[in-house]
């Protein structure tokens, strides 16, 4: 069907929408920088009624009209040099589908924002975690799960964690304490820089970990339902449940660069 398509953004290239059962690009759309040249998104999502695309840059969300291929038609501003708004890469993206209008951006500067399609760059509300031991890494994914609670993955970090919007503050809070907003941190090790995705099914989340176990969690008592140990030999990246059926697919991968060295004795 026409409404059957995914989008897909890599480096030097514009985004694509593609057809979702021939892989066929259907449109393109080519974000511009500030000076005026075409540049490429970090991460990417729709809007909550497929009307829009939201695509992360550095500093930047730029706004797509699905309709209109080509340039953008919003840009919001995160933060300048010397402000106080979110900074660095925006690695993550995602729509809130039971709050239309807002969306939350985690960037490899290792914070989380969200913020309202009304405001344009000003957060609602501010999400980081720099307590002592468990300051979170750059942000990979994140996943609304209800209409308070947001999941956010990070990359080189030792926790998945879960946030509770109603505690939320709008501005950064730089104490070392625990955050009030955080509301459980699921143990998760990944030790890498690569893209580790989880998937939340109902009040399940699943994830896997640098040995290759598979992890599920509960998310209304935060306790660990089972793992799955030595489900691959190399870091497991994605482990995501069926929507309906009690199965789980998951990948794995990492570079393994050979050892080319002789012993000259």
């Amino acid at each position: 069907p026409a409404t059957c398509g995914f989008i897909a953004s890599c480096q030097d290239h514009p985004i694509h929408l593609r057809d979702a059962v021939e892989g066929a690009i259907r449109n393109s759309y080519r974000p511009y920088n500030q000076v005026d040249e075409v540049c490429h998104a970090f991460s990417v999502c729709f809007s909550p009624d497929g009307g829009r695309i939201l695509g992360g840059f550095e500093k930047y969300i730029r706004v797509f009209d699905v309709q209109r291929p080509g340039r953008q038609v919003e840009d919001w501003l995160l933060s300048t040099r010397k402000g106080k708004g979110q900074k660095g890469i925006i690695g993550a993206l995602s729509a809130a589908a039971e709050s239309p209008g807002l969306y939350a951006a985690g960037s490899y500067n290792k914070s989380v924002c969200v913020y309202h399609q009304g405001t344009r760059g000003k957060p609602v509300a501010w999400l980081t975690d720099r307590q002592h031991d468990y300051e979170m890494g750059g942000v990979t994914q994140l996943e609304w799960a209800g209409e308070w609670m947001l999941l956010s993955g990070h990359r080189r970090d030792n926790w998945l964690r879960a946030w509770d919007l109603r505690m939320a503050s709008s501005t950064a809070d730089a104490s070392e304490a625990r955050p009030k907003s955080l509301l459980h941190r699921f143990p998760r090790v990944t030790a890498t820089h690569q893209r580790f995705l989880f998937g939340v099914r109902g009040g399940v989340l699943s994830t896997g970990n640098d040995a290759g176990d598979v992890l599920l969690y509960s998310l209304s008592t935060l306790g660990e339902l089972g793992r799955l140990r030595g489900c691959h030999r190399r870091p497991c990246v994605s482990a995501v449940l069926h929507p309906r059926l009690d199965a789980i697919v998951t990948s794995s991968g990492a570079r393994c660069f050979p050892n080319y060295d002789v012993d000259s004795s």
